[in-house]
């Protein structure tokens, strides 16, 4: 449930500097209703980033990691090996929206 309509972003994507290169130890994650934090900011940091990962999760917010199952999953994979996460995940919204994995939940 949102609570809040979408908000504005005036703030342009970020654009890396330099050419960051191919890095496959990279994760991207990003909430889909995160207003410091638009969505398409983390699309364009992906693909500026070959061989990085994209994790989306339906959550509000800022903290994907602790919202999401799903996310919290995908990222933990992702440290323990990150060829064992796909180019991108979609997490869809799951009732473990206040879920926290660090205090054993």
């Amino acid at each position: 449930m949102r609570l809040s309509p979408p908000l504005r972003c005036d703030d342009p994507a970020h654009q890396l500097h330099g050419r960051p290169g191919s890095h496959p130890n990279v994760i991207v994650a990003n909430a889909t209703h995160d207003p410091p934090t638009p969505l398409i900011s983390a699309l364009s940091v992906w693909l500026q980033i070959p061989d990085a990962r994209l994790l989306i999760a339906d959550v509000d917010g800022h903290q994907s990691l602790t919202q999401s199952r799903c996310a919290y999953e995908a990222i933990a994979h992702f440290l323990h090996d990150p060829t064992s996460v796909s180019t991108t995940t979609i997490c869809p919204t799951d009732p473990f929206r206040s879920y926290s994995g660090f205090r054993g939940h």
